[in-house]
């Protein structure tokens, strides 16, 4: 790994190693463990100084955007998201994390907000979960928080979009197959 000496810590670092070669051999052995963690204290920093320089770029805004949306999707039903979580988890600055969303024209936010939608949108359409439980389940606040967002996301209530898509229309087609004689093979058909 090659160290940019113009970075004010790489010169530390370098100035600690150097010191540390011409007196190592006077260390007792506490001394050399001090002397060890403190080279592998400055050793970490200057790695995550050069990580969040080399993300700061615009080359790899786009590749940390997909990890961080990858991150979303498996934090959305821990809690609240934060960017300083995501910040630390990818070991970025919160700025970072801010212009990674704002190349596309996003915010962390409309995308935790989109995430949390899409994923209650499959459980209204796939699930017979009350709504209200399937607001909580994606951090929404309350049920009528969420209608509020469902309707301006897809323009029609979360119970309305069930009736249309989900599986309470797929039952009822297959009820009303099921008492209609005629669509039913055998008079064991009928009876479940």
């Amino acid at each position: 790994v090659m160290l940019d000496q113009s970075r004010p810590l790489a010169r530390v670092l370098i100035s600690f190693v150097e010191s540390m070669g011409s007196h190592v051999s006077s260390m007792d052995a506490a001394d050399a463990e001090a002397a060890r963690e403190a080279l592998l204290t400055l050793v970490a920093g200057v790695i995550r100084s050069s990580t969040r320089a080399a993300c700061d770029g615009p080359t790899l805004l786009p590749a940390l955007r997909s990890q961080l949306d990858q991150w979303i999707k498996q934090h959305l039903r821990s809690g609240p998201i934060r960017v300083a979580d995501m910040a630390r988890a990818f070991n970025v600055s919160s700025r970072t994390v801010h212009r990674a969303f704002s190349l596309t024209g996003d915010t962390v936010g409309s995308v935790v907000r989109m995430q949390r939608l899409a994923s209650a949108r499959r459980d209204v359409v796939a699930t017979d979960i009350p709504i209200g439980s399937i607001a909580h389940r994606w951090g929404f606040y309350d049920a009528s928080h969420f209608g509020r967002e469902f309707r301006k996301f897809l323009s029609m209530s979360p119970s309305d979009y069930r009736e249309c898509f989900g599986i309470a229309s797929v039952e009822m087609q297959a009820e009303t197959d099921t008492l209609n004689p005629h669509s039913a093979s055998t008079i064991d058909d009928l009876a479940s």
